[in-house]
């Protein structure tokens, strides 16, 4: 059995009270009380027993990561795996666990993070504002990660989606395509919209007419969907040169699909994706596609929120947004 609070009092002679405020570092004591109390804590190598020390701090060393997210199986979804990873890495550099959950494994998440006893939460893709003011009516501070929909006095870590996109239509461009057709998922979703935005006022300013014919959607984003839109294209009366796909796994899936059907990727039809999922990389021909440092992202997810557990007065003095630059990454599918 380690030493406890009794112990260290009984050696450096001072009270049990006295040992308590001078390692909680809570409340008044002497220098000459404090030195005795470490050296003996030292030599007895004590180790706080955790739960009481919640109970004093009132702080549980953990945070809670929320996936709120139409996609299946959630915690292994390529975009994701690389966010929980730097989370953790992160949380755990700083002495902090980390609950992992997705809104399929709990009911309700607001109780079961309760109960769990959180210090902060990070939420990420389809939260509403209802959610985040659960958690801020409970003085538990709360960081968004990519969210789906803008919530007003909430920080929050995205990638810059519509930026990102322009430049995939600008590289089309530059290659000569001008009839480029465009997959989107969850078309409502923010951040659908500034992709779908940016492909949209691309083809304005180059003076391209809009044509909806080349746009297609998908109620899901994965490979099966994505080789249904390459379908969708291949019943047109003229394929498009080029297609920009909102999301790496419909870019892969349509180049399953046309490969399938005896088309050559790039010279029959170019194709880049969005995200640049480890996948990107590996397939044949590797995927042209938008770069989104998503372990940056979860990364600062992290660090931000603990900036905001540790704030002592209100924390909206700490509130940030930070937005993310993207990359365009080159490769053979154009």
């Amino acid at each position: 059995m380690g030493a406890t609070i009794k112990d260290i009092a009984k050696i450096a002679g001072v009270s049990k009270s006295t040992v308590s405020r001078v390692l909680s570092n809570n409340g008044k004591y002497s220098n000459q009380a404090k030195e005795k109390v470490l050296k003996v804590a030292k030599e007895l190598n004590y180790q706080p027993n955790e739960i009481a020390k919640a109970m004093v701090t009132r702080k549980t060393g953990n945070i809670a990561f929320v996936i709120y997210h139409k996609i299946k199986p959630v915690i292994t979804y390529p975009f994701f795996t690389p966010i929980i990873s730097s989370l953790i890495e992160t949380a755990t550099n700083n002495n902090y666990g980390v609950f992992v959950f997705t809104e399929r494994d709990i009911n309700d998440p607001f109780k079961t993070i309760h109960e769990k006893r959180v210090d902060g939460v990070i939420l990420a893709s389809r939260i509403n504002a209802e959610i985040v003011e659960a958690f801020k009516s409970q003085n538990i501070p709360v960081m968004l990660l990519n969210p789906f929909v803008e919530i007003e006095n909430t920080s929050y870590v995205e990638s810059d989606e519509y930026s990102g996109s322009m430049d995939a239509m600008q590289y089309l461009f530059q290659k000569g395509h001008r009839r480029i057709g465009f997959v989107q998922g969850f078309w409502k979703e923010r951040y659908i919209n500034d992709r779908y935005s940016a492909y949209k006022d691309a083809l304005m300013q180059k003076g391209i007419e809009f044509d909806e014919n080349l746009v297609i959607e998908v109620d899901e984003v994965s490979m099966e969907t994505g080789r249904n839109a390459a379908d969708a294209f291949m019943r047109l009366s003229e394929l498009p040169s080029a297609i920009f796909a909102a999301s790496d796994l419909l870019a892969i899936g349509m180049m399953k699909q046309f490969k399938k059907s005896g088309f050559s990727i790039p010279k029959d039809i170019a194709i880049v994706g969005f995200d640049d999922i480890e996948m990107a990389s590996i397939y044949e021909p590797a995927l042209t596609t938008v770069r989104v440092n998503k372990e940056l992202m979860g990364e600062l997810a992290v660090r931000q929120l603990i900036l905001m557990m540790n704030m002592d007065e209100d924390q909206s003095q700490c509130k940030k947004q930070i937005t993310l630059p993207t990359s365009l990454v080159v490769r053979d599918s154009t």
